[in-house]
């Protein structure tokens, strides 16, 4: 198995992709009927072309056997081939969305209790709901996100301990000037700003002694 991201979205390419999610979607989503899929089926080619990134997974001849879509910090879709289920793929193309294309958040339909427990397994939380989904439909979607590793955690406050020393520096340039009341709304912005990033790293600090 690969994982390509995708250059060109080839007429052909999407409309085996589109395929893919009406099986993926047949397998998985029971709480919708035929009729409901084929209403959501006229949303789907807008969005695998709008989508900014887009990576498949692909088999030794080349065919996808999943895609993972992602815009921004946002996995807008994941599908899996049904006959492909139970590779690892949904993972896999999960992972690269996260460590590759930037992935932070998603949503998921709350009828779908085993596309949630994958999330999560995955390492993802739940942080809110919404009772339709992103076109209204009376489809209550759960919102996640994947909380940062101690690895990104400990490299946020490497950077921030960096700001925070050249902002004290500036602050002691600036009170060491002759007429330092010339400074005045400098001086307050460095004294908010070395504030604010304290208190981030504080939190920073906080989240990887819990982790531990």
């Amino acid at each position: 198995m690969d994982i390509v991201l995708v250059q060109k979205r080839t007429p052909e390419l999407m409309s085996r992709l589109f395929a893919l999610w009406r099986r993926s979607v047949e397998a998985t989503h029971d709480f919708l009927g035929p009729a409901d899929i084929d209403r959501i089926a006229t949303y789907v080619p807008d969005a695998l072309q709008g989508v900014s990134q887009l990576a498949i997974a692909t088999d030794g001849t080349g065919a996808p056997l999943g895609f993972a879509g992602v815009d921004g910090e946002t996995l807008e879709m994941l599908f899996v081939d049904p006959s492909a289920r139970g590779q690892g793929i949904g993972r896999t193309l999960l992972t690269f969305a996260a460590q590759s294309l930037g992935a932070r958040l998603l949503d998921v339909n709350e009828q779908n209790p085993q596309a949630r427990g994958f999330y999560e397994h995955c390492g993802w939380h739940v942080i809110g709901r919404s009772e339709t989904d992103g076109q209204g439909e009376p489809y209550p979607l759960l919102h996640l996100e994947l909380p940062p590793s101690p690895e990104e955690l400990a490299k946020a406050r490497r950077q921030i301990d960096s700001t925070l020393h050249k902002l004290r520096a500036t602050l002691e340039t600036l009170e060491a000037k002759d007429d330092p009341n010339r400074y005045k709304s400098q001086i307050t912005l460095a004294r908010r700003r070395i504030q604010a990033f304290g208190l981030a790293n504080r939190l920073i600090e906080r989240e990887i002694n819990r982790e531990d």
